[in-house]
């Protein structure tokens, strides 16, 4: 059955059979350094849900980590792997920019 999910992307897809996903849409950080805030429930009352930025963190980090770990059984995840160690090894020589940055959009 046709299926429409609302959510953080990476954590929707860990959950998905992989054979099985046909469409994948999603709205990506722009690095705009603002705050976006949610609605609580049915009220006009908001709280921060996140600021766009791109940073290097914990939760980058770890969709590294978990894409190596695929690597090893999945040719798709391979290829990715190998496109993020490749973009690692044009970081090493940057003279200018935030490699951090693009490195964590990248990674999530």
């Amino acid at each position: 059955m046709n299926k429409l999910y609302f959510g953080d992307n990476l954590e929707i897809l860990r959950e998905l059979d992989n054979e099985r996903v046909h469409l994948i849409c999603t709205d990506p950080p722009f690095n705009s350094g603002r705050d976006y805030n949610a609605f609580i429930g049915d009220s006009l009352a908001q709280k921060k849900a996140f600021t766009d930025t791109w940073t290097y963190d914990t939760a980058a980090q770890d969709a590294r980590t978990d894409i190596e770990s695929k690597a090893i059984t999945s040719d798709t995840y391979k290829a990715l792997d190998n496109c993020l160690k490749g973009y690692d090894l044009v970081l090493q020589n940057a003279v200018s920019g935030n490699s951090g940055a693009m490195r964590a959009y990248l990674s999530r």
